[in-house]
């Protein structure tokens, strides 16, 4: 099984992924980073002296897309470290023992300790907030500062997933477009901007087997755990997506943990309010 349905379409996404960061118009690394799960594909960006940033994105995207409106100006206060998500729709690779026994603490370790990092700020969104949440609850020395959309494993909303199956295979791109504009709850004016990605989230809908994403199980943990760590980490929602989130919502107030509701946003906050997350990301962990 693979992430993309044919070979066809994985080209034309590895062709997309790349224009997508051609556009971001500065200076970017590529590299692998192999272990016993697959080869974890990882963009590098900014100074390397900087505090390291790493970058988790939803399930159902890749790093091209998902940081694209926030990296120009966070690689210039931090050293980011963009990961794909094995079993995501990007270039990193599933190996024999993704689909036996993957371990996402194992996962995570191995990349980081490749790149060299020990300590660290970061930020999933979704399954990547997930992923990094597990994570600090076992290794709260790595994970410095966590600014999240998402996580604590529960039923989130999801932006693409809903898109897979018939009707992305023979609807029209601008009736797609549409019927995504009124699923993440944005405007046509963040659609205007970033044309671009709205479309390569459809081609991923076409293209992306989420089936495969199955065999992430995280490791359990309890939530008092986790609040152990409340003042280090950070949530953000938007004030348009709050009915889609009220599980998630209620058990981070009732928790104790930090949160931000962001005005007239939906679900793609990264693309509608660039600049304001930034601010949020930069100011939380100033004060960690």
């Amino acid at each position: 099984m693979k992430p993309i349905k044919s070979t066809v379409l994985e080209e034309k996404i590895y062709q997309e992924y790349d224009k997508n960061l051609r556009n971001w118009g500065m200076p970017y690394e590529e590299t692998i980073v192999i272990n016993k799960f697959g080869n974890t594909h990882v963009i590098l960006a900014g100074d390397k002296q900087s505090m390291p940033l790493i970058m988790l994105h939803d399930a159902s995207a890749n790093s091209s897309i998902m940081w694209s409106a926030n990296i120009t100006e966070l690689s210039k206060e931090y050293y980011c470290v963009l990961i794909d998500i094995l079993g995501s729709p990007g270039k990193s690779i599933p190996g024999k023992r993704y689909f036996n026994d993957l371990n996402h603490h194992a996962w995570l370790d191995s990349v980081l300790m490749e790149l060299n990092i020990e300590k660290c700020y970061a930020i999933g969104v979704g399954m990547g907030a997930d992923i990094l949440l597990n994570y600090m609850v076992y290794n709260p020395d790595i994970i410095k500062a966590v600014s999240i959309e998402g996580g604590l494993k529960l039923n989130r909303f999801n932006t693409i997933l809903p898109f897979f199956g018939f009707e992305s295979r023979i609807s029209s791109k601008e009736f797609l477009l549409k019927k995504l504009i009124r699923h993440v709850k944005t405007d046509q004016n963040v659609v205007s901007r970033q044309r671009e990605i709205f479309f390569h989230f459809l081609l991923l809908s076409k293209a992306y087997n989420p089936c495969i994403m199955k065999y992430h199980r995280l490791e359990n943990y309890k939530i008092f755990e986790l609040k152990q760590l409340k003042d280090k980490i950070l949530f953000l929602f938007g004030e348009r997506g709050i009915d889609d989130n009220l599980e998630l919502i209620n058990q981070v107030i009732q928790s104790g943990f930090n949160y931000t509701i962001v005005e007239d946003a939906g679900h793609m906050l990264l693309l509608e309010k660039p600049e304001i997350i930034n601010s949020y990301l930069n100011q939380f962990f100033d004060k960690v």
